[in-house]
């Protein structure tokens, strides 16, 4: 069987769009991940909870429901 070798290619900071390659065989991501180790090419991404005050209060008014709006046209 051949030996078969991931191409990992990512990278995302600050806006800008970095490419980077690296060529890892399986057995030595297998072993970086089991190690708990950074693999090559993998953006950390921090873990983001949003609470109650993070969003903002609606100023749109509400859809009309279906029959509100015949009811308008209608009458």
């Amino acid at each position: 069987m051949e030996n078969l070798v991931p191409r990992l290619s990512i990278t995302v900071k600050s806006g800008k769009v970095e490419s980077a390659s690296v060529d890892l065989s399986y057995e030595q991501v297998v072993d970086l991940l089991v190690h708990n180790k950074q693999v090559p090419g993998i953006v950390d991404i921090p873990d983001t909870v949003l609470g109650p005050k993070s969003g903002s209060e609606s100023r749109a008014p509400p859809r009309p429901k279906p029959w509100e709006t015949t009811a308008e046209n209608e009458g």
